[in-house]
C-alpha cells in the first residue's frame, strides 16, 4: 500500500516502547508514516477517545480534522469495539 502512495498509521493503547519494538520485530517500521501509542495524544485521551486518531492524521501531514467531508479518503481499520468507537468519535 505504501508503494502505491497510501499513508498508513498504527494507533494503539499499548505502551509506546513495546508497540514500536513489535512493529520493528515484524520488519514493518518503514510501512507506517505515524505510530501513536498510549498516552501520546495526551493524558486520558487513549482510544476510544478520538484524539489518538486525530494525532495520527496530523502526524501523517494532514490538517486537523474539522468534519468528515474534509477527508473522504481516510479509513480506520480496527479489531475491537474500542476501535469502532474511536473511529465513530473521530468522525
Amino acid at each position: 500500500l505504501k508503494q502505491a502512495g497510501f499513508k498508513m498509521a498504527v494507533v494503539s493503547n499499548k505502551n509506546g516502547d513495546v508497540l514500536r519494538e513489535q512493529i520493528a520485530a515484524l520488519g514493518l517500521t518503514k510501512c507506517f508514516s505515524a505510530v501513536v501509542a498510549a498516552g501520546e495524544a495526551g493524558a486520558g485521551n487513549d482510544k476510544p477517545m478520538p484524539m489518538p486518531l486525530h494525532k495520527a492524521v496530523r502526524d501523517m501531514g494532514a490538517l486537523p480534522l474539522r468534519k468528515r467531508a474534509d477527508y473522504p479518503n481516510i479509513f480506520m481499520i480496527g479489531d475491537s469495539l474500542v476501535d469502532m468507537e474511536a473511529a465513530h468519535y473521530a468522525g
